[in-house]
Order: C-alpha cells, then sequence, then structure tokens
C-alpha cells in the first residue's frame, strides 16, 4: 500500500498540487492511505472504496504517533509537506521538500518568524536519515538543499508537476490589467506591490490591478481600501477557485510577481499556460521558472514602478516557462515500489 503523507497541507498552491496527486493516484489500481490535515476534512479529492483517509491536527505529536503505530503497514510513502517520517519505516520514503524559508531567510522576516522556521529546520536536520529521496520543484532548491543539510545530490530528484487550469472561455487580453495570484503572506510582498502599482497610476492614469486577497489579512485589505478611496483601480476578489483563477489570468495582460521566496511559484507557470506576461522579481526562483518578459528588485518600490512603466510600451517580451510537469513519473515510482513488496 502506497501512504501520501499531507498533514501539513491545507491551502493555496500546496493544496492544488495535492488535489492533483490525490487525482492521479486515483486513477490508478494501486491501494493508497491518504493522511490529510482535519482543515481539509470537508475538502478534499473524493477517494475510491478501496482505498483509506485519515485526518489529524497539523501537529508533531499527531504524527509521530502515526509513524510509531504504522511503521511497516507501507511499501512507499510520498511526504509531502517537507518533513520525511518522525520514525524510521521499512517503506521507500520520498520526501516532496518545497518550503525555501527553511534554506534561506529573507531579510525582513521579523525575529519571532525567522525563530520559528529555525526551529523547523532543525527538526528537519534531526529527521532527514528517515527519508531514502527527496523530491524537489527546482534546481535552485535541489543545490540549496543538498549545501544546507549535506544531502548527496543524488538522493535529491528533480520532480516539478502542476495541475493544468480549467478551460474557460476564449476572450481577449484587456490591455494594461495586472494581477497576482495568492494570499498576503508575509514573503509574498504585496504592500510593495500596491504602493509601487499607485505610484505608477497617478503618474501615468493607466491600467488595473486584481489581487486575490482572503478576508484575514486585514492590514492589507485596509491598505487596499486607503488606495481605492484615493481613486486607484485596485480590485480585490478575494480567495477565488481555479475556475474563476483561470478566467481572471484569460483576461490579464501582465501577472507581477513580487514574492521574495519561493520553491516553485505554481501561478507563475499557470500564467504562462494563459499567455500573461510575467513581471517579475530579480530573484533565482523566478530565473529558474521561467524567462520573464520585465524583471525588477522586489525590495524597491522605485524599481517595480519602473518595470510597470516599461509595461506600456508596445514591444514587450512574451514569457515562456522551464519547469517541465513530471506527475507521472511520481507516481511511476511510487507505484514501482510499491510493487516490489
Amino acid at each position: 500500500m502506497i501512504l501520501l503523507d499531507a498533514v501539513y497541507i491545507n491551502m493555496g498552491g500546496g493544496k492544488v498540487l495535492l488535489d492533483h496527486l490525490m487525482t492521479e493516484l486515483e486513477n490508478t489500481n494501486e491501494k493508497v492511505f491518504y493522511l490529510l490535515d482535519d482543515r481539509v476534512q470537508n475538502n478534499h479529492i473524493p477517494v475510491k472504496q478501496t482505498n483509506k483517509v485519515q485526518f489529524i491536527k497539523a501537529g508533531f505529536v499527531q504524527r509521530a504517533r502515526f509513524y510509531k503505530n504504522n511503521k511497516n503497514s507501507f511499501s512507499s510513502i510520498l511526504c509531502f509537506g517537507n518533513y520525511p517520517p518522525l520514525y524510521k519505516t521499512s517503506a521507500k520514503v520520498f520526501t516532496y521538500f518545497h518550503q525555501s524559508l527553511f534554506l534561506e531567510l529573507p531579510e525582513d522576516l521579523s525575529l519571532k518568524q525567522k525563530w520559528v522556521y529555525g526551529l523547523k529546520a532543525l527538526i528537519l536536520k534531526i529527521k532527514i536519515q528517515n527519508t531514502d529521496y527527496w523530491m524537489v520543484q527546482s534546481d535552485k532548491i535541489k543545490n540549496a538543499l543538498a549545501k544546507k543539510f549535506k544531502i548527496s545530490e543524488n538522493k535529491i530528484l528533480e520532480m516539478p508537476f502542476y495541475p493544468r487550469l480549467p478551460d474557460t472561455k476564449q476572450v481577449d487580453k484587456i490591455e494594461n490589467t495586472y494581477t497576482y495570484i495568492g494570499d498576503a503572506f508575509v514573503s509574498k510582498n504585496h504592500r510593495i506591490l500596491i504602493e509601487a502599482f499607485s505610484e505608477f497610476y497617478q503618474k501615468f492614469h493607466k491600467g488595473e490591478l486584481i489581487l486575490t486577497i482572503s478576508n484575514r489579512e486585514k492590514e492589507i485589505i485596509d491598505l487596499i481600501a486607503d488606495k481605492q478611496m484615493k481613486n486607484i483601480p485596485i480590485k480585490n476578489v478575494g480567495m477565488v477557485d481555479r475556475t474563476k483563477v483561470s478566467e481572471i489570468l484569460q483576461c490579464a495582460e501582465y501577472v507581477v510577481y513580487p514574492s521574495l521566496a519561493e520553491s516553485f511559484g505554481l501561478s507563475i507557470i499557470e500564467a504562462i499556460e494563459k499567455d500573461c506576461k510575467i513581471i517579475g522579481a530579480d530573484l533565482p526562483y523566478m530565473h529558474a521558472a521561467c524567462e520573464p518578459s520585465l524583471l525588477f528588485n522586489p525590495c524597491d518600490k522605485k524599481s517595480l514602478v519602473e518595470a510597470l512603466s516599461l509595461s506600456l510600451q508596445k514591444d514587450i517580451k512574451k514569457s515562456t516557462s522551464k519547469i517541465p510537469n513530471k506527475i507521472f513519473e511520481i507516481i511511476n515510482l511510487l507505484t514501482h515500489h510499491a510493487n516490489q513488496r
């Protein structure tokens, strides 16, 4: 039996990838056990009667108890949440690592956030021998993971994967429309985008910025409201489903990506598939994911204003993706080792 352990995945791009993994595993004839975060109990991919699902709270104690009781229950395991099993098992174990903040911390994180991520990285280091292989989304993450935790590079497999967005009605791009898909976590750097777009609009009186920020991000929501009071055309549509994301990208001319830390950047790939041009942070993750149309320094508002200004020109090159989709290679690895037992 295969175990898919996704205890720490409950929202955002990680949840999108989890749903894709589950869908493809459900298309096989293998028996699969899903260990999931209890926050997705009412929002997960339906599974066949021959497969099993268990929900637990996303904590070390509950997860450790599960592995202690099931050390010899599985033939292959995919830990889809950065951490290997908390106990050594008899299975062939793959750990999918996609948290770049365990590798390098942006300077503008608070001391508390740096302490939390530092502690999580230490726990990862302690349990590093409990996995046979690591899977990562890019060469950048592979190199950083190998260096930080002294892992042999032949134990780290580059396995990027992503689902296609739903097809939506074909419409023409709306000129000078900008968007950024994702919630306003600190590392996503929404504030500098909002301030730069406001300055850009006040100078040129062109453009609209569309964001997808949840109501719990009150500080950024209040900032948007303040800009709207000043007639800056910023629209927040809230957290939306993938069909709505597809519709937004279908219409947008540009996706602006100021994030300070990404292991992959799913919305970059999705945007390019929807023929959007990328105005991207001049950081390694961006260069690993694509050839963007325009670049800027994500810590410098003036640099982003300049990039937005350049986007008004008519000869801006298209963006191109560098990421292959290896979902079936991942499934084949899991099923191959499941059949070896």
